[in-house]
């Protein structure tokens, strides 16, 4: 239930979030090694960039 190796580079983000207030421009869940470069994020309502953010569904167990 983890991703790899994830880039999100050179990106503009706008005006995300008009009808959900509560999301982000980037959201990185569950991923080992994200890199997020070089992003215009702008115009979010709530966080630019998430990261590490999670409800602990896909959790491991312990």
């Amino acid at each position: 239930m983890t991703n790899e190796h994830i880039l999100i580079s050179d990106n503009t983000i706008d005006r995300v979030g008009v009808d959900y207030k509560d999301n982000s421009g980037i959201l990185s869940t569950y991923v080992t090694d994200a890199r997020i470069l070089h992003n215009e994020v702008s115009n979010v309502p709530y966080d630019g960039i998430d990261t590490g953010y999670g409800w602990g569904i896909n959790d491991a167990v312990r």
